[in-house]
């Protein structure tokens, strides 16, 4: 996800998705690592399927006015089909920057 804050400030990297325990079954327990402009904000450990909720601030050197800022959830394992080798992770439900 990429945008352009409005303002400076507080933000929050935020990024909503669901697990599906079909992919689990294979995989086991998943990590999903968030980057902001390719610096680490956090980790969050899936082990079971379900909605899952990312919430981590942000620096405040790339948290600047008219800066555009890229968030990314890298899935540690992903799923990989069997027949045409297609890479599948989460399903993103939503992603962006909040206010803090």
């Amino acid at each position: 996800m990429r945008c352009t804050l409005p303002w400076d400030g507080k933000w929050l990297a935020a990024f909503d998705f669901e697990v599906a325990d079909a992919t689990l079954r294979d995989t086991g327990p998943i990590t999903l690592t968030f980057e902001v402009n390719g610096q680490k904000v956090g980790t969050l450990r899936c082990d079971h399927a379900a909605q899952y909720r990312f919430r981590a601030p942000i620096p405040k050197a790339l948290a600047q006015e008219e800066q555009v800022i890229t968030l990314v959830g890298i899935v540690d394992k992903p799923w990989v089909s069997p027949g045409d080798g297609a890479k599948l992770g989460v399903l993103v439900t939503g992603a962006g920057f909040l206010e803090e």
